[in-house]
């Protein structure tokens, strides 16, 4: 399923499960995270965010197009997987 706006991804970021990963809950998550995601979010232009030493995926609808049929699988997945 592709988005096509930010709130888009907006959505599907708020809902992902976030506790399994290196990040932790989006509960708990740091200002600098938090801005930087908003930052993605609203680009016009594909943006991958990588956070955490494993690299953890966050990406705008922008990218969500360039991923295809990888896409929503690669949010939250570290970059090396």
């Amino acid at each position: 399923m592709h988005g096509g706006t930010s709130a888009g991804m907006a959505a599907l970021i708020a809902a992902f499960d976030w506790a399994g990963t290196a990040i932790g809950p989006i509960d708990r998550w740091p200002a600098s995270l938090n801005t930087a995601v908003a930052i993605v979010l609203h680009s016009p232009l594909p943006m991958v965010l990588l956070w955490s030493a494993d690299g953890i995926m966050i990406y705008n609808d922008a990218y969500a197009e360039i991923c295809g049929d990888r896409h929503p699988g690669l949010l939250g997945l570290p970059l090396l997987d």
